[in-house]
C-alpha cells in the first residue's frame, strides 16, 4: 500500500510538473511582455486545454507572474547592462577629449562632443551631464592630492634640511 502511495505521489508531481511546463509554454506561445496583463492574457487563452490543465485559478495567476516578472527582471538587467556600457564608452570619450580639465564647464563642451556616438549612446541628457560633472570632480580631486602630495614633499624637505643645519650648529 505504502508503496502504491509513494507511486501516485510521484505520478501526481509529474503531472503537476508536465502542467506547469506546457503553461509556461503557453505563456511564450502567446508572446508576454514585461507589461502583460493578467486579465487580458485570462480572456485570450482561457479556452487553451493547457490553461484548464491547472485547476485552481490563484495557481494559473501565480505561474503567469511568475513568468512576466521573469521576463522584467530580465528586461531590467538588459537596461542596467545597456546603461553600463554606456556610461564606460561616455569616460572613455571624456579621458580622450583634448582640452577637458577641471576647469571645464558642461555648456562648452556639450556641444563639441554631441557628434560623438559614445556622447548619442547615452539615452538622458541628465546622465551625460552628471556624469560630465562626476569626470571634472575627478580631475579636481586629482589635481588637489597631487597638490597635497607636492605640498607635503617640500615640507619634508624643509624640515630635513632643518635638522642637518641645526645638527651642523650643534657639532661646531
Amino acid at each position: 500500500v505504502r508503496e502504491r502511495a509513494d507511486e501516485e505521489r510521484k505520478e501526481k508531481k509529474a503531472k503537476a510538473k508536465e502542467r506547469k511546463d506546457n503553461f509556461k509554454l503557453l505563456c511564450e506561445e502567446a508572446a508576454l511582455g514585461p507589461k502583460s496583463s493578467w486579465s487580458e492574457f485570462s480572456r485570450e487563452w482561457g479556452k487553451d486545454e493547457r490553461f484548464k490543465a491547472i485547476e485552481k485559478s490563484r495557481d494559473r495567476e501565480a505561474e503567469f507572474n511568475d513568468f512576466v516578472g521573469a521576463l522584467k527582471k530580465k528586461e531590467r538587467d538588459e537596461k542596467d547592462e545597456k546603461r553600463k556600457a554606456a556610461k564606460k564608452g561616455f569616460k572613455e570619450l571624456l579621458k580622450e577629449t583634448e582640452g577637458l580639465d577641471r576647469h571645464a564647464h558642461w555648456s562648452d563642451f556639450k556641444k563639441q562632443l554631441s557628434e560623438e556616438a559614445r556622447f548619442q549612446a547615452v539615452e538622458k541628457s541628465a546622465d551625460r551631464e552628471d556624469w560630465f560633472l562626476d569626470w571634472v570632480q575627478e580631475l579636481k580631486d586629482e589635481h588637489r592630492r597631487e597638490k597635497d602630495k607636492k605640498k607635503a614633499e617640500r615640507s619634508r624637505s624643509r624640515s630635513d634640511s632643518r635638522g642637518r643645519k641645526k645638527k651642523r650648529s650643534r657639532s661646531r
